[in-house]
């Protein structure tokens, strides 16, 4: 009998599409963790960049949104850079992006100094109107070589990257990058050389020039927000 119920129990799993792929990080160690319970910058963990005053922090999650400046519409954002890198592994955050076009919101793995070849940068990039860009770019002696999948997916429906937070993940190995979206893997890319060198962790929300002319006063205050993030090795 405890055989026969297992078995149907397994096979109800199944059935019922709750199988789960096992986490990256299920075997590997925490090596770098911001709850973001605090109402302040940490500034052993984060450096900021271009504004400071666009970053915020309200009921335990980073926002970082648009602010109106003497020069015009800015943005800003933090990153890791001179206090935590990292060379391959695990980078996971739980992030709701923006919902407005012209929000240019992102969350980044990128190498703390492209100066060293090769670099890269590993992206997942929401542009409002619920646009989710999944890629990387590979930067090396011979040029530089965007990474992203031919293949056009509509990886969540509308509405549901600006209303709810998801889980993004970036699995840096010695020869790829795999991208992962609440557990499921979504893209992955070769790399034709191997990056040596640390990475840093990187949330934003930058406005272009061409962009600014989709931002309203109604339209302006449109976070992104973070909840969590972590790295693991």
């Amino acid at each position: 009998m405890t055989f026969m119920r297992s078995l149907l129990c397994i096979l109800l799993v199944l059935a019922t599409g709750f199988v789960r792929a096992e986490s990256p990080a299920a075997k590997m160690k925490v090596t770098f963790e911001d709850q973001f319970e605090e109402s302040a910058l940490d500034a052993t963990k984060w450096t900021y960049e271009g504004n400071s005053d666009a970053v915020s922090f309200k009921s335990g999650k980073l926002l970082i949104d648009v602010k109106q400046r003497p020069e015009g519409l800015n943005g800003g954002g933090l990153s890791t850079r001179g206090k935590f890198s990292q060379v391959q592994g695990y980078f996971e955050a739980s992030v709701r992006m923006g919902l407005y076009k012209g929000h240019h919101c992102g969350y980044v793995v990128k190498s703390e100094s492209d100066k060293e070849l090769p670099s890269a940068n590993f992206l997942f990039e929401g542009f409002g109107e619920d646009k989710l860009r999944i890629w990387g770019r590979l930067a090396t002696a011979k040029g530089v070589k965007d990474l992203e999948s031919a293949k056009k997916e509509s990886f969540l429906r509308p509405g549901v990257i600006s209303k709810s937070f998801h889980t993004y993940g970036f699995l840096w190995v010695e020869k790829s990058c795999t991208w992962y979206l609440d557990g499921k893997k979504v893209f992955q890319a070769p790399l034709a050389e191997v990056v040596k060198a640390g990475m840093v962790l990187s949330f934003g929300n930058w406005v272009s020039e061409f962009e600014k002319k989709d931002i309203t006063a109604k339209t302006q205050n449109d976070p992104i927000e973070v909840d969590w993030v972590k790295a693991y090795k």
